[in-house]
């Protein structure tokens, strides 16, 4: 897999805090399956495990005095957002996110978001 964005992609991207390709590419790389990398929007603070699914216009957005956690074997669907603006969004593994869209949003002072293993929002 080659994810070669244009530059002023991936200069957009890393402005604001989001994967570039090539960051896009080594997540992959590491066993994890983003079926349009164009469209999704990933920061690149998460820290991920492996065997994760992404359908086309995922977002997962993280602060910088926040964080966003992802275990192994999730499933995003199209639209789905996770927005860990101001405190922790922490996901465990096996979990469905969508059919249909799906948003979780950790941005008020004190917000936290734990979802544990094997469920479908």
């Amino acid at each position: 897999m080659n994810v070669a964005m244009p530059a002023f992609i991936d200069s957009l991207r890393k402005a604001h805090g989001l994967m570039t390709g090539a960051e896009i590419e080594a997540l992959v790389a590491r066993g994890n399956v983003i079926f349009d990398p164009f469209s999704a929007l990933i920061s690149n603070r998460s820290i991920w495990g492996t065997g994760n699914i992404l359908y086309p216009g995922v977002t997962l957005l993280c602060g910088p005095d926040a964080s966003l956690e992802i275990g192994d074997g999730n499933v995003f669907h199209a639209t789905s957002l996770l927005d860990a603006a101001t405190g922790p969004i922490t996901i465990g593994s096996g979990n469905q996110f969508g059919e249909g869209g799906f948003t979780a949003k950790a941005n008020q002072p004190g917000a936290a978001i734990p979802i544990g293993d094997g469920g479908r929002y």
